[in-house]
């Protein structure tokens, strides 16, 4: 059943609510050092040996480039930044939807929220007929913050995902390792991720060889709590589905995270596992994007998701434009990435939300 988010239990009254912040929440938190690569491999096969990192990169320290870009996709476009409009016009709908990928933690930094989701829906003006979202924590500082997470998913029309960034592989150990095992066990948890790879960024071969450990690792733990996965795999599209195949059945629930590949690869990967979806972000909208809408025209309209992956990647709209947070997305603008989809599906905004929702329960089971 769909959960409104608009009337949720929680209260929005800040005497009655923890306040949360992010920012100190992830200052509060110890991480352990990442090992160097020159450590004693670990005896362990799920506890890789790891390259170190000078610090702990968090998401609220990324400068503003003053265009909208993503740490996970290309989206740098020269349609931003948005002219300044008057007014907020989603695209006309009724039919209820879900945001498959978002990180509600980030937006909270982004947008120095502190209190709950459903004050923030209406902070930012979600549209009407917005009934959740899927939250990933995916960092070590979140991961780590039992409390925090409860919290977080505490509210109707809120789920969990919960892995370890590619990003964040030199991290990662059997105390991760276990906290995820533990995080994935939460009843609103549906998914295990995003995890995966992420070759850009002049990665070297030797921290290509920690990410695919990392993945592995993760991989195999998934499998043994028979949890759908969310799969990063950026600039790494060969060795991703190599992993994929020699971890994971065929018949498992996958979730292609922000595709930016070609139509071909999609075709060969969902030939391989018949339960894989592929999703589909705001960089459709970009006038750039020519090879993602290529993509969403050959890929079977039950193969779909849309995710905003917000606070990153914000749709482009002239008819939705909010001067005080000009770059931020949410997850009420997947009505954008929808309308997109129907345009180059040539159906109607309804046609593709009563679809891409049949395909989240399929994925997801929500």
């Amino acid at each position: 059943a769909v959960v409104s988010t608009q009337s949720t239990g929680t209260s929005d009254n800040s005497s009655a609510q923890k306040q949360w912040s992010p920012t100190d929440m992830r200052k509060q938190i110890k991480l352990d050092p990442p090992r160097s690569c020159s450590s004693p491999k670990s005896d362990s096969e799920d506890e890789p040996n790891v390259c170190a990192t000078p610090v702990y990169s968090y998401p609220e320290s990324v400068p503003d480039s003053g265009k909208d870009s993503d740490s996970d996709c290309d989206s740098v476009s020269d349609d931003f930044p948005f002219r300044i409009l008057e007014g907020h016009q989603y695209p006309k709908s009724k039919v209820p939807f879900i945001d498959t990928h978002c990180h509600l933690d980030y937006m909270y930094v982004r947008d120095k929220h502190y209190t709950s989701f459903s004050a923030f829906i209406k902070k930012r003006d979600f549209p009407a007929n917005f009934s959740g979202a899927i939250t990933c924590f995916c960092d070590p500082p979140s991961l780590q913050d039992e409390e925090y997470y409860n919290e977080v998913l505490s509210e109707a029309g809120v789920w969990g995902a919960f892995g370890l960034h590619p990003h964040n592989a030199p991290f990662f150990n059997n105390k991760i390792l276990t906290i995820l095992i533990i995080a994935n066990k939460h009843p609103k948890c549906v998914a295990w991720g995003e995890m995966g790879l992420d070759y850009t960024n002049q990665t070297t071969d030797e921290q290509k060889m920690v990410q695919k450990e990392v993945f592995a690792a993760q991989l195999k733990a998934a499998l043994k709590l028979n949890k759908p996965v969310i799969i990063h795999g950026r600039d790494a599209q060969e060795d991703t589905f190599d992993l994929l195949k020699q971890y994971l059945p065929e018949s498992h629930k996958i979730h292609l995270h922000c595709y930016n590949g070609t139509s071909e690869f999609a075709a060969r990967i969902m030939e391989h596992f018949p339960n894989l979806f592929i999703g589909i972000t705001g960089i459709v909208t970009y006038t750039s994007s020519t090879q993602l809408r290529g993509v969403v025209e050959d890929v079977p309209f039950d193969r779909i998701l849309i995710e905003t992956d917000a606070p990153f990647m914000r749709p482009y709209s002239k008819t939705y434009v909010d001067p005080q947070y000009p770059r931020s997305s949410t997850p009420g603008m997947g009505l954008f990435i929808a309308q997109r989809i129907a345009d180059v599906k040539k159906v109607s905004i309804d046609d593709v939300l009563i679809q891409i929702r049949e395909n989240v329960n399929t994925m997801y089971g929500i």
